[in-house]
């Protein structure tokens, strides 16, 4: 990819030393070719004459256009590099950069790039619906479970909560669905966590309940919280 972006680019401040070393050469031979010279000092004599020309011509003011190009694509290139080298190769937006930064220079590999990047984005969305268009179906609880999600309770603010199996129903659930969620996720994210132990998160689960109303201080006939009782009820 390197290669690709020099190319793209134009000609760096090595391709220009290289390039005029060469026609250097090239007008060496030719002297030598042309008249009794020797050859060693041609080469030298050409290569020295250049250099004295070039020097003398950026003291006079004027610029090395063909030097600053060179130095003006380096730049690019460089920056291109360090804006790619933080993304992932093989995502979209990786090639959506790549795309940007030279529709201006050759906007028909601009335009490839971006096509290479909605295919990858395409690709990746039909995945995720793939993946999401079979929705998860919570297992049955199991008595062990059931007795585990009871202690949890009782330990907690709520113990003694009216209405306890319906609630218990529905943190299994709420629980099942959590962790298929978050399975998910680690497996997007290619992480292997280790997870953090139902105990907290049928805690979490309970204080969500609380915030959202499902859980509130019973009531007395007239629908008023009852004073002097910690009393909870899970509204069914």
């Amino acid at each position: 990819m390197a290669g690709m972006i020099k190319n793209i680019f134009g000609l760096n401040t090595q391709d220009v030393a290289e390039q005029r070393a060469e026609l250097n050469r090239l007008k060496s031979a030719q002297r030598i070719k042309q008249g009794d010279i020797d050859p060693t000092v041609a080469v030298l004599g050409q290569q020295f004459g250049d250099m004295l020309g070039r020097g003398l011509m950026k003291k006079l003011g004027y610029e090395d256009t063909e030097m600053a190009q060179a130095e003006a694509n380096e730049a690019r290139q460089k920056q291109l590099q360090e804006d790619l080298s933080k993304l992932d190769s093989s995502s979209p937006e990786y090639f959506y950069k790549f795309a940007e930064s030279i529709k201006d220079i050759d906007p028909v590999k601009a335009g490839q790039l971006a096509i290479i990047g909605n295919s990858i984005r395409d690709k990746n969305t039909k995945a995720n619906k793939k993946e999401s268009g079979k929705p998860f179906v919570p297992t049955l609880s199991t008595e062990k479970e059931d007795d585990l999600y009871s202690s949890i309770i009782e330990d907690s603010d709520f113990s003694g909560i009216n209405n306890e199996k319906e609630l218990i129903t529905r943190i299994h659930n709420d629980l099942e669905n959590y962790k298929d969620m978050w399975k998910k996720k680690q497996k997007k994210e290619g992480r292997e966590d280790t997870w953090g132990g139902d105990k907290d998160a049928v805690l979490a689960i309970l204080n969500q309940y609380k915030e959202s109303g499902l859980i509130e201080k019973d009531t007395d006939v007239f629908g008023l919280n009852i004073i002097g009782t910690n009393k909870w009820e899970f509204k069914k």
